[in-house]
């Protein structure tokens, strides 16, 4: 699952990951994320971070540090983002976020997914991020 309010990016990260065969759900609202990720068993989110972005409260929220969500197993999790410095970058590991990449391009993307998607494979087996 990709979420991202910023349509080019999301683009981006849906062609990137679907052209190396992944399955993908690209939204631009956390509410239809979650809703993927509930329904779809998504092994892995792609957040796209931009300052006032909920990225880092959808983090919490998939970790289950707000409310539990009816989830099989939480979701690895990808944070992307320019606009992350290092401080904010710290935090959102803290919080769960398994890889973050500030300015990742196609292939630290592409594989920072794949990996994550190999070490969850009861939820990969579609390749579903």
């Amino acid at each position: 699952v990709v979420i991202d309010a910023d349509p080019q990016a999301r683009a981006r990260v849906e062609t990137w990951l679907s052209s190396r065969g992944f399955r993908v759900r690209a939204t631009a609202d956390v509410g239809p994320g979650l809703d993927c990720v509930r329904h779809d068993a998504a092994g892995v989110v792609v957040l796209g971070y931009a300052e006032g972005s909920p990225a880092l409260d959808l983090i919490r929220r998939l970790r289950g540090r707000f409310e539990p969500l009816p989830l099989r197993s939480p979701p690895r999790i990808v944070l992307l983002g320019d606009g992350l410095d290092e401080p904010r970058a710290r935090f959102a590991r803290r919080l769960g976020a398994d890889v973050v990449l500030r300015g990742g391009g196609e292939v630290e993307v592409t594989e920072a997914v794949r990996r994550l998607a190999q070490e969850c494979p009861e939820q990969s087996r579609g390749r579903n991020p």
